[in-house]
């Protein structure tokens, strides 16, 4: 399989990226500073730029087969629309190709309808990246976790389509949220679906 990534360099996105690696995958990279990348393997291409950047995108686009959006703000919460424009940009660039598979990670607060208010701002621009992927015609996956916790894979999570798995707290590993998002780039039973994913 080959992927463009979005988003490489962050928590998730650097997991997703070992992981797909390590599957084998080939990866295409498109990142603002490429010496943030900690990888470096055969089967991955860094495309330096901007989301902004026309042939930046493009080149990053050129001979995927899917593509995974990981973008985020780290642990900046404050009002954003970075996420959602950057979502449109890819959303827009992948129309006039043939890659039709996208898997995006949202947050897991889009399942509920009082949202905590540290987090009212940051969720409100990934209701927007859905709305952006819902109102294409791509064949997306919405993955939408709740809290992330960095510990190795335990590969026994539950998956559900349009509510988290459990009640109250609920908690996912990075590793095991990356390998499912890779999972999502080829099961077709996730498409077009905003998904839920805990322990």
């Amino acid at each position: 399989m080959h992927i463009a990534l979005f988003g490489a360099t962050g928590r998730t996105g650097s997991r997703v990226l070992e992981s797909a690696l390590q599957q084998g995958w080939s990866v295409n990279a498109l990142t603002r500073n490429p010496r943030k990348l900690v990888s470096t393997h055969d089967n991955l291409t860094v495309i330096a730029g901007e989301l902004s950047d026309a042939d930046a995108l493009e080149r990053t686009l050129n001979g995927v087969q899917a593509v995974v959006i990981v973008l985020g703000t780290g642990t900046d919460l404050q009002a954003t629309n970075m996420l959602s424009m950057g979502t449109a940009l890819i959303v827009e660039a992948l129309a006039a190709s043939e890659i039709k598979r996208v898997v995006c990670l949202l947050s897991g607060w889009l399942f509920y309808a009082i949202v905590p208010p540290p987090f009212v701002e940051i969720t409100r621009d990934h209701a927007r990246q859905l709305a952006v992927l819902q109102s294409s015609a791509l064949d997306w996956v919405a993955v939408c976790p709740p809290a992330l916790i960095d510990r190795p894979a335990r590969n026994a999570y539950k998956v559900t389509i349009d509510r988290l798995p459990g009640q109250g707290y609920q908690e996912i590993g990075v590793d095991d949220l990356s390998n499912f998002m890779l999972r999502a780039v080829t099961e077709d039973i996730y498409i077009r679906q905003k998904i839920g994913i805990a322990d």
